[in-house]
């Protein structure tokens, strides 16, 4: 009989996941098939393709490994692992992968995908860290980096019920990441990654790196940080300590894969702040140099790691202190959420005036007010709404009675007093399509503009996009707006979102409270955009039905 047991340690997982074939997104599957077929493709140019993803890396290096005779030696890079196979291996290897094509409709695909995308971009940021300049020891560096998340691709692929709780737990609670982990895993994943790489043969450096114990301690980090700040003489220990740390191979493994795990939580976040300090120190150059060389590495990794459909995480990081995160919630509602952003709880690094890169792909989150409004007035009716949008689209007779059923839910279910349909029109013309919480006087139901011309309206007719001002973004967005619809909206807080319908923008749908200085909670702005998702796909749905 086999057991349902939930694992509740590291041999536990390993044993339910040591066999579990990770599948290669398949459009890599397609091209490196599609370069084998021409007979005169040489490893050399088999190598950047197998180099720029994560999955058929593992499976290159773990199959050399594997035919591997030797027990002193190992495959440490994935240019050793192409030359130890050589080309028939590889198309016997390509002809038997695992594939998956991206479904843009799940969270765990979704969540799989960023998280080799977070591995990637680890993996060039440990180049630059790398404090050896021979080729093969910065080669070991970068593989090991690369397979230090394994965990976190296994869990969202075969456990993400498991995966969905962690993230719940660290961005909702606000659990520390370890203490999320342990809770649900009965481990961190962090101790699964250790049991998987030293299970499939993929880097004796990685499972260096990924050991608790091999982690510095306070009063080492704190050692190096006064040897680069140059405060104060160390004695013989301790530079004998910093020398041991500094050259220790596994340390440029574990800073890189720290701010690739923890800057999604924003730059300003101060575990970030703490893991950009020790890389300051660890290269020895001021903090803002530090910084603009993370950037770059950025800029290298999302362009080396292209991810159609979705914003590779190392481009995200380059949009912050936008904050935002992918989807990671697996209930009902979640599932079918197509405004990809929720948002954390901190605040935005505030940018310069002159500063053209404070992109408004989120609104920045403030701190709750007590006097907010923190749950439904009608928590039934919007999970009447919601369900009827949901799973009742065939009841729905056209778009008006979608927009009129929001509505309802933004006033009368979620609290807010004015809610208004913008439409969008073939030439980019924008005018009011429904309001309700309104009279005909409001001067807002009277809104027209050119979305040719920018703003923040027309960011939002670019993608689909959810904005929440508050009162600590409120400056920030108010100057990307137009003179036109700053002098109509709410002077202090409301919400947005745009919503597509056939790959273009067709709606732009806003809800705020009439009185000034009212503010929408973080529970509004969260249940407007799961609404809003709903309403999208309904929309969409309803399209597709009058086509058919």
């Amino acid at each position: 009989m086999v057991s349902t047991t939930t694992p509740s340690s590291a041999d536990q997982w390993r044993e339910l996941l040591a066999d579990k074939p990770l599948p290669v997104p398949a459009r890599t599957v397609l091209m490196l098939r599609k370069r084998l077929q021409n007979p005169a493709v040489s490893l050399q140019q088999l190598c950047p393709l197998i180099e720029s993803d994560p999955v058929l890396s593992l499976h290159c290096v773990s199959l050399a490994n594997q035919l591997n005779r030797n027990p002193e030696t190992h495959v440490t890079s994935i240019e050793l692992a192409v030359a130890t196979l050589g080309l028939q291996r590889i198309t016997e290897l390509a002809s038997k992968l695992p594939a998956i094509k991206l479904n843009n409709a799940s969270v765990p695909h979704k969540q799989y995908y960023h998280a080799l995308g977070n591995s990637f971009h680890a993996a060039t940021q440990a180049q630059l860290l790398c404090r050896y300049r021979d080729n093969s020891i910065v080669n070991a560096t970068r593989t090991a980096a690369l397979f230090y998340g394994l965990g976190h691709w296994a869990l969202w692929r075969y456990a993400p019920h498991q995966a969905s709780e962690i993230k719940i737990r660290i961005y909702e609670q606000q659990q520390d990441s370890a203490e999320a982990e342990q809770a649900v895993l009965g481990c961190t994943v962090q101790q699964l990654s250790e049991q998987l790489v030293d299970h499939w043969q993929l880097s004796p450096l990685a499972v260096e790196a990924l050991k608790h114990e091999n982690s510095p301690d306070a009063k080492q980090l704190e050692l190096i940080h006064q040897r680069a700040a140059q405060l104060g003489e160390l004695d013989e220990d301790e530079k004998r300590t910093i020398k041991q740390l500094l050259n220790a191979q596994h340390y440029p493994v574990k800073l890189a894969n720290w701010l690739c795990l923890t800057a999604p939580m924003g730059w300003n976040y101060p575990k970030t702040v703490r893991i950009c300090q020790l890389i300051s120190d660890l290269l020895q150059k001021p903090i803002d140099d530090t910084t603009t060389l993370l950037h770059q590495q950025c800029v290298h990794a999302s362009r080396a790691h292209p991810m159609p459909d979705l914003l590779s995480p190392a481009a995200m990081m380059l949009l912050l202190p936008s904050e935002q995160v992918l989807s990671y919630r697996l209930d009902s509602a979640a599932a079918i959420t197509k405004v990809e952003t929720t948002l954390l709880k901190q605040k935005a690094i505030q940018p310069k005036d002159d500063d053209q890169s404070s992109a408004l792909a989120a609104a920045f989150e403030p701190e709750p007010d007590h006097q907010e409004i923190t749950d439904f007035v009608d928590k039934e009716l919007f999970q009447q709404i919601l369900h009827r949008l949901v799973k009742a689209v065939d009841k729905i007779k056209d778009h008006s009675q979608a927009i009129e059923l929001v509505q309802r839910a933004l006033i009368d279910a979620l609290g807010a007093e004015r809610a208004l349909t913008f439409h969008i029109d073939g030439e980019m013309r924008l005018k009011t399509l429904s309001f309700r919480g309104c009279s005909h006087d409001d001067r807002i139901t009277k809104l027209t503009m050119n979305l040719k011309h920018p703003g923040l309206l027309q960011r939002l007719a670019q993608k689909p996009t959810a904005v929440w001002v508050s009162e600590h973004n409120n400056r920030q967005i108010r100057a990307e707006m137009s003179d036109r619809f700053r002098a109509v909206c709410h002077p202090d807080s409301f919400m947005l979102v745009s919503l597509f319908l056939n790959h273009r923008p067709s709606l732009i749908v806003y809800a705020d409270l009439r009185d000034r200085g009212a503010r929408l909670s973080q529970f509004q702005f969260e249940k407007f955009k799961q609404l809003m998702a709903a309403c999208n796909r309904c929309l969409n749905q309803i399209n597709q039905r009058n086509q058919d």
